[in-house]
Protein backbone atom coordinates (compact mmCIF):
# COMPACT_ATOMS: atom_id res chain seq x y z
CA UNK A 1 0.00 0.00 0.00
CA UNK A 2 1.43 3.63 -0.94
CA UNK A 3 1.86 6.40 1.55
CA UNK A 4 -0.78 8.20 -0.20
CA UNK A 5 -3.50 5.51 -0.72
CA UNK A 6 -3.24 4.85 3.55
CA UNK A 7 -3.85 8.42 4.31
CA UNK A 8 -7.19 8.64 1.97
CA UNK A 9 -8.19 5.12 3.58
CA UNK A 10 -8.18 6.67 6.94
CA UNK A 11 -9.04 9.98 6.60
CA UNK A 12 -12.85 9.20 8.30
CA UNK A 13 -10.78 7.44 11.14
CA UNK A 14 -8.46 10.44 11.07
CA UNK A 15 -11.02 12.75 11.71
CA UNK A 16 -12.91 10.55 14.38
CA UNK A 17 -9.37 10.84 16.12
CA UNK A 18 -8.72 14.00 16.03
CA UNK A 19 -11.95 14.73 17.76
CA UNK A 20 -11.10 12.45 20.29
CA UNK A 21 -7.34 14.08 20.71
CA UNK A 22 -9.39 17.38 21.20
CA UNK A 23 -11.34 16.01 23.89
CA UNK A 24 -8.22 14.95 25.61
CA UNK A 25 -6.43 17.75 25.46
CA UNK A 26 -8.95 19.34 27.49
CA UNK A 27 -8.24 16.78 30.10
CA UNK A 28 -4.45 17.46 30.10
CA UNK A 29 -4.65 21.38 30.60
CA UNK A 30 -6.57 21.68 33.62
CA UNK A 31 -4.73 24.67 34.49
CA UNK A 32 -6.63 26.61 31.87
CA UNK A 33 -9.47 28.39 32.87
CA UNK A 34 -10.59 29.71 29.01
CA UNK A 35 -11.82 27.67 26.57
CA UNK A 36 -8.78 28.46 24.40
CA UNK A 37 -5.59 26.99 25.92
CA UNK A 38 -2.88 29.59 26.21
CA UNK A 39 -2.56 32.39 24.18
CA UNK A 40 -2.13 33.02 20.35
CA UNK A 41 1.31 32.57 20.27
CA UNK A 42 1.63 29.10 21.85
CA UNK A 43 1.53 26.15 19.51
CA UNK A 44 0.59 22.77 20.50
CA UNK A 45 0.72 19.19 19.63
CA UNK A 46 -2.84 17.25 19.61
CA UNK A 47 -2.07 14.16 20.56
CA UNK A 48 -3.96 11.02 20.45
CA UNK A 49 -4.55 8.77 23.95
CA UNK A 50 -4.67 5.42 22.52
CA UNK A 51 -1.38 4.80 20.82
CA UNK A 52 0.30 8.48 21.07
CA UNK A 53 0.32 9.50 17.54
CA UNK A 54 -0.30 13.09 17.06
CA UNK A 55 -2.54 15.15 14.30
CA UNK A 56 -0.08 15.63 11.47
CA UNK A 57 -0.56 17.77 8.08
CA UNK A 58 1.35 14.94 6.41
CA UNK A 59 4.80 16.66 5.34
CA UNK A 60 3.18 20.03 5.38
CA UNK A 61 0.57 19.33 2.57
CA UNK A 62 -3.33 20.20 3.01
CA UNK A 63 -3.58 15.68 3.74
CA UNK A 64 -4.23 15.85 7.80
CA UNK A 65 -3.99 12.52 9.48
CA UNK A 66 -2.61 11.19 12.63
CA UNK A 67 1.23 10.03 12.65
CA UNK A 68 4.18 9.64 15.56
CA UNK A 69 6.54 12.40 16.16
CA UNK A 70 7.79 13.98 12.80
CA UNK A 71 10.89 16.05 12.37
CA UNK A 72 9.40 17.40 8.90
CA UNK A 73 10.10 21.24 8.77
CA UNK A 74 11.34 20.85 12.37
CA UNK A 75 8.13 19.40 13.71
CA UNK A 76 6.06 22.48 12.43
CA UNK A 77 3.41 20.27 10.52
CA UNK A 78 1.99 19.27 14.42
CA UNK A 79 2.52 22.38 15.76
CA UNK A 80 -1.42 24.09 16.10
CA UNK A 81 -2.21 26.73 17.60
CA UNK A 82 -5.47 28.28 18.92
CA UNK A 83 -6.90 31.43 16.80
CA UNK A 84 -9.95 33.21 18.60
CA UNK A 85 -12.91 33.34 16.71
CA UNK A 86 -15.83 35.03 19.45
CA UNK A 87 -18.12 33.31 21.13
CA UNK A 88 -15.65 30.75 22.76
CA UNK A 89 -15.02 29.32 19.26
CA UNK A 90 -11.38 29.28 17.57
CA UNK A 91 -9.39 28.07 15.09
CA UNK A 92 -6.95 25.65 14.45
CA UNK A 93 -3.93 26.96 12.72
CA UNK A 94 -0.87 25.04 11.86
CA UNK A 95 2.47 26.21 12.38
CA UNK A 96 3.95 25.76 8.81
CA UNK A 97 2.35 27.89 6.15
CA UNK A 98 -0.36 28.67 9.21
CA UNK A 99 -3.61 27.30 7.30
CA UNK A 100 -6.24 26.20 9.21
CA UNK A 101 -7.61 22.86 10.56
CA UNK A 102 -10.86 22.58 7.89
CA UNK A 103 -13.54 19.93 7.36
CA UNK A 104 -13.58 20.10 3.60
CA UNK A 105 -17.21 21.76 3.01
CA UNK A 106 -18.05 20.53 6.83
CA UNK A 107 -18.05 17.24 6.01
CA UNK A 108 -15.72 14.38 8.12
CA UNK A 109 -13.04 14.73 5.88
CA UNK A 110 -10.19 16.88 7.34
CA UNK A 111 -8.47 19.20 5.64
CA UNK A 112 -5.88 22.28 5.96
CA UNK A 113 -7.39 25.15 4.09
CA UNK A 114 -6.26 28.87 4.63
CA UNK A 115 -9.45 30.43 4.99
CA UNK A 116 -13.08 29.62 4.47
CA UNK A 117 -16.39 31.03 3.92
CA UNK A 118 -18.58 28.05 3.65
CA UNK A 119 -21.08 28.16 5.75
CA UNK A 120 -19.99 31.47 6.89
CA UNK A 121 -16.98 30.20 7.99
CA UNK A 122 -17.94 27.22 10.69
CA UNK A 123 -15.98 24.71 8.99
CA UNK A 124 -13.07 25.87 10.82
CA UNK A 125 -14.33 26.96 14.04
CA UNK A 126 -13.63 24.18 16.74
CA UNK A 127 -13.87 24.61 20.68
CA UNK A 128 -12.56 22.35 23.24
CA UNK A 129 -15.72 20.91 25.16
CA UNK A 130 -15.60 19.71 28.93
CA UNK A 131 -16.20 16.38 29.66
CA UNK A 132 -18.37 15.65 33.09
CA UNK A 133 -16.11 13.27 35.23
CA UNK A 134 -17.13 9.82 34.80
CA UNK A 135 -18.69 9.86 31.64
CA UNK A 136 -17.22 7.71 29.04
CA UNK A 137 -16.92 8.42 25.17
CA UNK A 138 -16.59 5.95 22.61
Amino acid sequence: MTSNSYWKENLGAASLRLLIAMLCLTLFQPQLTSQTPGDRNSYYRLQLKHGGQYVDADHCTTTVGLSNQSDWENGACQLWRFVPAGGGWSRLQLKHGGQYLDADHCTTTLTLNSGSDWENGACQLWRLVPVASGVRID
